[in-house]
């Protein structure tokens, strides 16, 4: 049976972009330098306030802007509403541009362009908790801020002069280096907060200007490497940890969530492997899959399998598990490989699974036999009709859609290989040929999950089936690809991710 580490592959994906955003880790290939920089600041920070659960560190955004990724990346943004002329942030910004006299991308530049950092301590989606952000900023820059947002001077506290703005809503400080009496630095640690996060806010500015981490956080030089860096935290450790870097054509990274109980399951995978599957494939990825956990989903429950059959999956599975989703005839082709131990009770598993899903998506009992592993590398085909298809399966894989399958043992690997798509005619040819590309069942290696997504092309189908008034195809055709794998360290689940932008002119 399997241990609470193991997950899906879907979850496995969604973990892999969650921790894009949520989630500093050691110096990654060309910006060792910088990234010393970029985990230095988020530990002074961490130090300066212990109770924070969340920070961020985004470096050089003007560069990350200006680039043609960034250009990319705007565009999306923009496509899906957070950046268009009426969404909220848009007006404040354009609010905020307004004030202080400058076009939008300049005031942008200008005051996140070199170095932002979000902090925030116990806040959730529905509210609560505290929240600070603190640039860093030219001393002058800083004052012209100041003053074109009618700034009223209301306290102060270590030195610094706290500031108020809109009707004192926010409290703003210019925190200083508290070794710099005679004003030479020429940057300020502009911090502002809303005023119920009064809390926090007081613990930054007077912890931010402290001899011990002011180099940290304003750079010892001019120059910061393009780079998203952030950490996790609950009960004063780090739990989730991530660094992304800007490429020429998007951005890379590495990010570490904390899983002190988890272990590789299988035998494992290794990149090779997925080029053997993933040419011409929309998606292509390779997991490992508890059935048990797979068939307690959503969609797993609809099903409504029997609990001997799920027990049965699960003793002659490996939990290796490959799927493909390929552009077919007017629609997809969606093909997944489950390997298994090679047993005549692997192959009536199989068989009775299979015989459900048909009649789950047929609506009727005889719409498929049950085969018991009889002549398991045969092929067996089921066509799918009624109002299910008619509304789903249609505008996914294309007319006459059918489900086939078949159990391929040999004496070096198991695989039982499915295919969803449109009726060819030549689906034993195309199960033999997934089955032929996966691995012997004593290959592998340390990663857990690895996948290459054409996110573009994926949505054009999602939005086909869902029919959105909103569709994610137009947004989404910004990314040219997205990479991860993943795999268990001691205590720690890493994972490496690559976004590959189209260029803004593309």
């Amino acid at each position: 049976m399997n241990t609470p580490a193991n997950h899906t592959g879907l979850n496995s994906l969604a973990r892999c972009l969650f921790s894009l955003f949520i989630v500093v880790i050691a110096p990654i290939a060309h910006g060792e330098r910088f990234q010393t920089q970029a985990n230095e600041a988020v530990q002074t920070i961490a130090e300066t306030a212990p109770d924070a659960n969340l920070i961020f560190v985004l470096d050089d955004a003007a560069k990350q802007r200006k680039s043609q990724a960034g250009r990319s990346m705007t565009e999306l943004l923009t496509n899906i509403g957070l950046l268009d002329q009426d969404s909220a942030l848009r007006q404040a910004w354009s609010g905020f541009s307004e004030k202080v006299g400058m076009p939008e991308d300049k005031a942008f530049d200008l005051f996140f362009g070199r170095r932002a950092i979000f902090i925030s301590q116990d806040l959730t989606i529905a509210g609560g908790g505290e929240w600070a952000l603190a640039t860093v900023v030219p001393t002058k820059l800083a004052y012209q801020v100041l003053e074109s947002l009618g700034a009223k001077r209301r306290d102060m506290d270590s030195g610094n002069t706290i500031f108020a703005i809109e009707d004192g809503a926010y409290r703003i400080s210019l925190v200083r280096s508290r070794e710099d009496t005679k004003n030479k630095s020429n940057a300020r640690i502009f911090v502002v907060a809303p005023r119920e996060s009064r809390d926090l806010f007081r613990v930054l500015v007077r912890g931010l200007g402290k001899q011990q981490g002011w180099d940290n956080l304003v750079g010892r030089n001019e120059r910061f490497q393009p780079q998203i860096a952030g950490v996790l935290r609950a009960d004063g450790q780090d739990v989730g940890l991530v660094n992304v870097l800007q490429t020429d054509a998007g951005w890379h990274g590495i990010a570490t969530l904390s899983t002190p109980h988890a272990e590789q399951q299988t035998v494992g995978w290794t990149g090779r492997q997925l080029e053997e599957i993933s040419a011409g494939a929309w998606l292509a990825m390779f997991d490992e899959v508890d059935p048990v956990a797979l068939l307690g989903t959503p969609i797993g429950n609809m099903l409504q399998l029997e609990p001997e059959l799920v027990t049965k999956l699960d003793d002659h599975t490996t939990q290796r598990v490959a799927l493909t989703v390929r552009p077919a005839r007017n629609g997809v082709s969606v093909m997944a490989g489950i390997e298994t131990d090679g047993t005549i009770e692997s192959a009536e598993a199989a068989d009775s699974v299979m015989k459900d899903v048909v009649e789950f998506f047929v609506g009727r009992p005889d719409a498929s036999p049950d085969y018991q592993g009889f002549l398991p590398q045969a092929t067996r085909t089921a066509k799918l009709d009624g109002l299910l298809a008619e509304e789903f399966l249609i505008a996914l894989v294309g007319d006459e859609p059918n489900l086939s399958w078949l159990i391929q043992n040999k004496d070096s690997s198991n695989w039982w290989v499915l295919r969803l798509g449109s009726t060819t005619g030549n689906e034993g040819v195309a199960l033999r040929t997934l089955a032929d590309s996966l691995p012997e069942a004593d290959q592998g290696g340390q990663i857990i999950s690895t996948g290459v997504a054409r996110p573009g092309p994926l949505a054009s189908v999602v939005d086909g089936v869902a029919k959105s008034e909103r569709p994610l195809e137009k947004p989404l055709h910004e990314i040219q690809t997205m990479q991860w794998s993943e795999r268990y360290r001691p205590g720690k689940s890493e994972i490496r991710f690559e976004f590959r932008m189209y260029g803004s002119d593309d």
